[in-house]
């Protein structure tokens, strides 16, 4: 399962060891953390720089390994409970903008609430935070 977040996000993300719901910029998703359950291909990243204004080099990919999460009794959701949450929201947004509806090419919602700990990382997932850790530290000049 895919997290894409911001870069600006990551000291936060790295200091509390997990993705929290306090850090979630989508409020109306109550408590929940948002994935991409089964990654296809990199159209999602796409998508969702342009979805959220961001620029594409400034998103971090972390990518979660769902066996261990269930293993862990940790609940991976379809959608949130009472919401409809579903790829149709980016085929409505992607509309207005007179865009090519691609929806059938990225992975569908899954949902996790509260928090989930960066140690269900995936193993490439975790070097690539833990390269990213090293050449942001704060003592990385200082060798």
């Amino acid at each position: 399962m895919r997290h894409l977040t911001d870069k600006k996000s990551l000291k936060s993300i790295v200091k509390e060891g997990a993705l929290d719901k306090k850090y979630n910029s989508r409020k109306c998703d109550g408590g929940y953390i948002s994935f991409e359950a089964n990654p296809p291909n990199d159209l999602f990243i796409d998508i969702f720089s342009e979805l959220k204004k961001w620029d594409s080099n400034d998103i971090f990919e972390l990518v979660f390994d769902a066996e261990k999460l269930l293993k862990d009794n940790y609940q991976i959701l379809s959608t949130i409970p009472g919401k409809n949450n579903s790829k149709f929201e980016i085929k409505w947004l992607w509309d207005l903008e007179n865009k090519p509806d691609n929806t059938d090419k990225i992975g569908d919602y899954a949902f996790i609430k509260s928090n989930v700990p960066l140690k269900y990382l995936t193993k490439e997932s975790r070097n690539k935070l833990l390269d990213w850790a090293k050449e942001n530290s704060p003592y990385k000049d200082l060798d």
